[in-house]
């Protein structure tokens, strides 16, 4: 802050030079980037979650709650990594110690403690402060994290209607209708009064089953959804109820002195400012490209800066060091020993009083 506040002082007098340098940490699309060259950021919710190949489960229950999901059970180990730098506005879970540890792993990621899908649903609950919201349920599929919607029979395309059931027997009893997958039984197509719908991304048809044949059949993938919902929501209450209690217990002095550690992760749009308006020797502003400064085996991008102000300076040219640089190429190594290349820009400044370069 101290540091900030003699910025803000040198800025106002106009005839200081004032440079800021070094790594950090934020790619130019970044809200520090935008903060310092150009005073003002704003910070959207976060679109949802990214769970690792360990955590099938909590992917799952939260696309049930209605909860954008990024899941990819073939994106083993650090491979997920790359999923998180293409969507960097949401929240990386993972069971992975060594994974959370990696520099190149999203600031705010969660390293879930239990290996038990319903007490990680609840750790996500409560780290993040989500809150259920029942509009939101039944709008995901939870097998693909595509958009449900409602679809009227006649729309339902043939290949989606399985012709031809089996009928499993179970003691040489029959037990239940088992349909092709992703295609709804064409008994329950032609008595089912209850709407149905389908997943625009896999067209996974969901149906409300409630046609009285004699055949006690499986419970739809609708019905199995609605009962994982309502188990989830019964978990969420007992979560607040535990969080009430604790704060009963609380008198009105300690209240001022609570310190809140829950991220608010998901909240709403929020605007930062700052007197803080410089320029970046190293990016070019319309484009924002600009060499990498950072090449590693897990991360290739700009996260090293050098900022000016340039009512009293001016750029005259940069290199980067090592120069004419292969990103293929890892750093460190034998002929560069750190995994930050260098900066190196010349300025010209202004003669105090007369404004000229």
């Amino acid at each position: 802050w101290n540091v900030v506040s003699n910025l803000r002082r040198s800025l106002l007098r106009n005839d200081v030079a004032v440079f800021v340098c070094g790594d950090f940490n934020s790619t130019p699309e970044s809200n520090v980037y935008q903060l310092i060259t150009q005073g003002k950021a704003v910070k959207k919710p976060l679109d949802g979650f990214i769970c690792d190949s360990s955590l099938g489960k909590v992917a799952k229950y939260l696309r049930a709650i209605g909860v954008d999901c990024i899941y990819d059970e073939k994106a083993q180990g650090v491979s997920v990594l790359d999923i998180c730098q293409k969507y960097r506005e949401r929240i990386f879970l993972t069971r992975s110690r060594s994974i959370i540890s990696r520099r190149s792993c999203p600031k705010g990621s969660i390293l879930i403690h239990s290996q038990k899908g319903e007490d990680a649903f609840l750790q996500v609950l409560e780290e993040t402060n989500l809150q259920l919201d029942e509009s939101k349920f039944y709008k995901i599929c939870v097998k693909c994290n595509g958009t449900i919607f409602t679809i009227e029979r006649h729309d339902i395309p043939l290949s989606r209607i399985s012709f031809e059931t089996k009928i499993a027997y179970i003691q040489d009893k029959p037990k239940a209708e088992i349909s092709e997958p992703n295609k709804v039984p064409k008994t329950v197509y032609d008595n089912t009064s209850e709407p149905l719908a389908m997943c625009n991304s896999c067209k996974q048809i969901y149906w409300w089953d409630s046609s009285d044949s004699p055949i006690s059949r499986k419970p739809s993938s609708s019905a199995r959804i609605q009962e994982l919902v309502e188990r989830l929501s019964a978990l969420a209450e007992t979560l607040q109820d535990k969080s009430d209690e604790g704060l009963d217990k609380i008198t009105n002095h300690d209240t001022q002195n609570i310190k809140f550690t829950k991220k608010r992760l998901l909240q709403q749009e929020r605007t930062y400012k700052s007197d803080l308006e410089l320029e970046c020797a190293n990016v070019i502003p319309q484009t924002k490209e600009t060499e990498y400064t950072n090449i590693t085996k897990d991360f290739q991008g700009t996260i090293d800066y050098i900022f000016f102000n340039s009512d009293v300076s001016s750029l005259d040219n940069t290199v980067l060091l090592p120069q004419n640089y292969d990103p293929d190429v890892h750093l460190p190594n034998s002929l560069w020993p750190s995994d930050h290349r260098c900066i190196k820009s010349s300025f010209k400044f202004a003669k105090l009083g007369s404004g000229v370069l």
